[in-house]
């Protein structure tokens, strides 16, 4: 899966990432708010391509706010598959829009 965090009102990419299946990734982001958007598939053919015509392109419906107070940072812990009564909504989007910047 290659991922993107995007800031929501600029478009601005902050991060992207690729993870294999049933890999695990830590990363450390910047402090502000920002959508996940994600491109799936089976055969990895690199950025651009993509899972060539396969990819399926998503981003989740909510928000992710990465801030600090006086105790520490706050951050998440994605699980990008389907689960049983599972928490992350995401819609379909375009190539286009998945490319946006």
């Amino acid at each position: 899966m290659y991922l993107k965090l995007v800031e929501p009102w600029t478009k601005a990419v902050v991060a992207t990432m690729f993870v294999r299946d049933g890999e695990r990734l830590t990363l450390d982001v910047p402090l502000g708010t920002f959508r996940l958007r994600y491109a799936a598939g089976n055969t990895w053919y690199g950025v651009g391509e993509y899972f060539g015509p396969e990819t399926v392109y998503s981003e989740a419906d909510d928000n992710f706010a990465f801030t600090r107070d006086a105790t520490g940072y706050t951050g998440y812990t994605v699980e990008l598959y389907m689960q049983v009564n599972g928490n992350l909504d995401t819609d379909k989007i375009s190539r286009r829009t998945f490319e946006e910047e």
